[in-house]
């Protein structure tokens, strides 16, 4: 009787630490895939930052009569959100956030130009844009794609660490497209 009760208080045992195990691994493989969610959700808001300054020149180029202070005041806005999304970003993987300071740079480059001239020129909500104040799509693309490819590096977990050390060792100073 007594090798039993012992039996079943084994078997009673195994089945608890199993359950336990079982709810340790579902929380872990949980948490992975809630904060690999909130990592993609913050990548997608970090380049559609950026990409706000791109059709900030279109928006400085249409602006009707009254509308300067309003885009001045949205200019800003973007400016102080992709400080913003490069602070987080630091925050989560140094070497992630130094890529996006560097994208965001190279698109402030492209812009820049075009934004002055954009502003030079009497706002017209019908505008096309002239040839003289076209952005190059063709190199902003490239910059995006450069940053979709950081950033699923950014969201596998060996890739990562491989990337904090690359960096680190190379010292990236420029966006490579």
């Amino acid at each position: 009787m007594e090798e039993i009760l012992k039996n079943i208080w084994t078997i009673v045992a195994v089945i608890l630490s199993s359950s336990v195990i079982a709810a340790l691994i579902n929380n872990f493989v949980t948490g992975y895939r809630n904060r690999r969610s909130e990592r993609k959700e913050l990548v997608a808001k970090a380049n559609a930052s950026i990409l706000k300054r791109v059709e900030l020149c279109y928006r400085i180029r249409r602006r009707a009569k009254g509308e300067d202070m309003a885009i001045k005041n949205l200019a800003h806005d973007i400016q102080e959100e992709n400080e913003y999304y490069k602070s987080l970003l630091m925050v989560e993987a140094r070497w992630y956030g130094k890529r996006y300071s560097l994208y965001l740079s190279s698109i402030r480059d492209l812009t820049g130009e075009a934004m002055k001239k954009a502003w030079q020129t009497d706002g017209d909500p019908s505008a096309v844009m002239e040839s003289s104040i076209k952005l190059n799509h063709k190199k902003i693309e490239e910059l995006s794609d450069q940053f979709s490819l950081d950033s699923r590096r950014f969201l596998c977990p060996l890739k990562r660490t491989w990337m904090a050390i690359h960096d680190k060792i190379l010292g990236v100073k420029k966006y490579n497209v």
